[in-house]
């Protein structure tokens, strides 16, 4: 009975208990409020794209974006690099979209977590792939290339720095959007 007791207590406590305080802040300032990091996600699509290597492979085989075709709201289901995050559902960060890309007929805005929002003049390559500039938070800003992925995702590369996006067509809540929250990150 006293190792059943033992065992119990042992395994109670190696459980890890998360805190508001983890994520960002105390209880009464962050309900509600995205956490101050991005937590890493692996909740993939069905045969979505894991690294930027496999993005790489298949990008030249994708086709390229008609401007009807990809107008509307985008929002990022993986982000490919070292350390890859992907979310069939979007990769979040508390409630709100980590990316979100607004593509218009001759505009691109981009609503990112700890950003604030931003118009980008986005381009149509001879190639036919669709181009835009994207700031890292710091002095970079990184050329990004896209194409659409067979299950109609976008596909979005820089291949300078081994970055890549995959963005996938979805309908947005002011509250899942990151310009809705006030507090910087």
């Amino acid at each position: 009975m006293i190792l059943a007791s033992r065992l119990i207590w042992a395994f109670a406590f190696a459980i890890p208990v998360h805190s508001y305080a983890q994520w960002g802040g105390s209880r009464s300032d962050t309900i509600g409020v995205p956490p101050l990091h991005s937590i890493r996600q692996h909740m993939p699509c069905k045969e979505q794209l894991q690294s930027f290597k496999a993005a790489v492979t298949q990008y030249d085989h994708l086709a390229t974006p008609s401007t009807v075709g990809i107008t509307g709201t985008w929002v990022a289901i993986g982000f490919l690099n070292d350390e890859s995050s992907t979310n069939c559902a979007g990769v979040v960060r508390g409630p709100a979209y980590e990316l979100i890309l607004d593509i218009g007929r001759d505009s691109l805005s981009i609503d990112m977590l700890a950003m604030p929002p931003m118009s980008v003049v986005a381009k149509r390559l001879a190639t036919g792939e669709l181009a835009f500039p994207l700031e890292d938070g710091g002095d970079d800003v990184h050329q990004y290339r896209c194409r659409l992925t067979i299950r109609r995702t976008l596909l979005c590369l820089d291949r300078k720095i081994g970055w890549g996006l995959e963005l996938a067509k979805k309908r947005v809540d002011r509250l899942q959007r990151a310009s809705s929250y006030s507090k910087p990150f």
